[in-house]
């Protein structure tokens, strides 16, 4: 079964032309001082493990105030999901994030 082996906020993240992951503006605390916020970029990046070939997985995020409030943007836009997998020679599909 697939799990997310971890995770990383960050203000920008991409795979470069050697194939190395690179993480920008690794955020490890984030102060907000009132709601609404508006973060402009924010990016989470997660190493999903023992995804086999055709498995799909439903992956949720969300951000919690520490009094429970659960904020959630109206603009169904404002999500962007990309999946770059781990190339291993040999493999004829990559795994689907649904």
């Amino acid at each position: 079964m697939a799990r997310i082996e971890w995770a990383q906020l960050c203000e920008k993240a991409f795979v470069d032309d050697c194939d190395r992951l690179c993480l920008i503006g690794i955020t490890t605390r984030m102060p907000v001082p009132s709601l609404p916020n508006a973060v402009h970029q924010l990016m989470i990046v997660a190493r999903v493990v023992e995804l086999r070939v055709r498995e799909t997985i439903d992956v949720g995020v969300s951000i919690t105030t520490p009094s429970g409030h659960c904020p959630s943007p109206n603009d169904p836009d404002c999500l962007d999901i990309e999946v770059v997998a781990d190339s291993h020679p040999g493999d004829a599909e990559r795994p689907s994030i649904g």
